[in-house]
């Protein structure tokens, strides 16, 4: 049984993921436009590939290092900063 109020979701994805899904293939369609413009189908797609992965791996370093951030304690941070 849904809950009153919840909305339906066609792609079977919560709104974040289906969020995420749309921004994943909006840095995708990004990337290729600013690459090779004369390279192969198969170029394109391997340096696409390799760009969303370098900017992927990036985003998941800079949000491990926000956290870890926040999951140290206070004096340890006050200490470091020392």
């Amino acid at each position: 049984m849904r809950r009153p109020g919840a909305a339906r979701l066609r792609s079977g994805l919560c709104p974040r993921c289906e969020e995420k899904q749309a921004d994943r293939r909006d840095q995708r369609r990004a990337v290729a436009a600013a690459l090779m413009l004369h390279a192969s189908e198969t170029e394109r797609r391997t340096a696409t590939a390799k760009q969303l992965h370098q900017d992927v791996t990036a985003q998941a370093w800079i949000r491990e290092h926000r956290w870890a951030q926040v999951r140290e304690p206070a004096p340890l941070r006050a200490r470091a900063l020392k």
